[in-house]
Order: C-alpha cells, then structure tokens, then sequence
C-alpha cells in the first residue's frame, strides 16, 4: 500500500502541473464581458479609424483592465515574453492614442492582436 501511495502522489502531481501548462489556450478564452480582449482591439480599431480619440481612450483603458484580468489567469502557463510584451504594447498604444496618432495606435494594436494570438501556442 506504501508503495502505490508512494508511486501515486507524484504522478498526480505530474498531471496537475501539466494540465496547468497546456491549459492557456483556454485559459485566454473570455469568460465574463469584460474580458473579451479581441472584440476590445477590434473596437479600438474602429474608434481609430473614425478619429475618435475619446472613445478610443476609453477603449485602451478597458484593454489594460481586460489583459490585467487575463494575464491573472495564464500566467504561469502562457510565456511571460509574451505577456510582457503585450502589456508594452498596450501602454505604448496608450500613449498613442494621447498623442491622436493614428498609424503608431493602430502598429500598436496590431502587435497586442499578434501577442494574444501566440498565447497558449
């Protein structure tokens, strides 16, 4: 019976710490709606587009607030690179965005969107 128990609890272990591994690519998904971080970047981009600046702020900020809540979730199984470098993006969008800079907010979005593609790949 030790010896079972002995064997057991390790490889439980095992398979909890891999399942955690594997599990960003559905950890990413949007769970609640202030989450859904592609339909955010998507209304980003229009508000772009349109030239409204104010709504497109209120966007970015709600896109920080989204990643936070995400980057909660896949943190230990997504790549930290990756989120770090997503999070850049988004502070720089920001910036952007401020400065009513279509062509750095929308480079900017575009690179957050290739971020949140490779989470969980």
């Amino acid at each position: 019976m030790k010896k079972i128990i002995a064997v057991l609890i390790p490889a439980v272990f095992i398979v909890f710490f891999i399942l955690i591994m594997i599990s960003s690519s559905y950890l990413k998904q949007s769970f609640r709606e202030d989450d859904n971080v592609p339909v955010i970047i998507d209304a980003i981009k229009e508000d772009v587009d349109a030239g409204d600046w104010s709504e497109a702020k209120e966007g970015a900020d709600e896109l920080e607030t989204a990643w936070k809540i995400i980057m909660g979730r896949v943190q230990f199984s997504a790549a930290r690179d990756e989120l770090r470098d997503a999070k850049t993006s988004i502070v720089r969008m920001k910036a952007y965005i401020e400065a009513n800079d279509r062509a750095g907010s929308l480079a900017e979005l575009n690179e957050v969107k290739e971020h949140w593609t490779y989470i969980g790949e």
